[in-house]
């Protein structure tokens, strides 16, 4: 875990490198899949999520970003508890797709050479052990996905697996912060 500490003056102090750095090297180290924890200088407060949120949302600034016009309006109006809830589960659908598209595409093309998982392998090393269990095709960097699409009640039951056994990790980590 790389310790990043803010000081009062805006600026950002990597203590494993002992170096200031701005918010662009802190995004990049993260991208080289590094675990970083960003603590206010003076108070201690754990900071992490606001970087990463400015980090995201500097990068919004670019007309080719991710993160479309609608999609952050729905994040504003999401101030409720039932707001946030459906948002979480738009996000939660949203990540369902995208890792059958991305498990989809690795199957069709695995044959012809080795893809690299960055995107699988983040949420391996997020999740931990759990990841090989809930994300079966991220037990092995080469292992090849079935070539042939699934048909649509088998891809189904899939998803309501995965989001089920989502649920069930989310309970835990919930148990968990309260035991603490």
């Amino acid at each position: 875990m790389i310790v990043i500490k803010k000081y009062e003056n805006r600026r950002l102090y990597d203590t494993t490198s002992s170096k200031y750095v701005n918010l662009d090297e802190v995004a990049q180290i993260i991208r080289e899949g590094e675990e970083v924890q960003v603590v206010d200088a003076k108070s201690g407060e754990d900071l992490t999520r606001v970087v990463l949120t400015q980090i995201i949302v500097d990068g919004a600034k670019d007309k080719d970003s991710a993160l479309p016009t609608d999609l952050l309006r729905q994040m504003i109006m999401a101030s409720g508890r039932a707001q946030q809830q459906m948002l979480t589960s738009y996000f939660r659908f949203a990540l369902d797709l995208y890792l059958r598209a991305h498990q989809d595409l690795r199957g069709r093309l695995a044959p012809a050479r080795a893809i690299s998982l960055g995107p699988l392998e983040a949420l391996q090393k997020f999740f931990g052990g759990a990841a090989t269990s809930v994300f079966p095709w991220t037990a092995a960097r080469d292992s090849t996905a079935p070539a042939s699409p699934e048909p649509a009640a088998s891809a189904s039951s899939e998803l309501s697996e995965l989001r089920a056994r989502l649920d069930a990790l989310e309970q835990q980590l919930a148990n968990t912060r309260t035991e603490a």
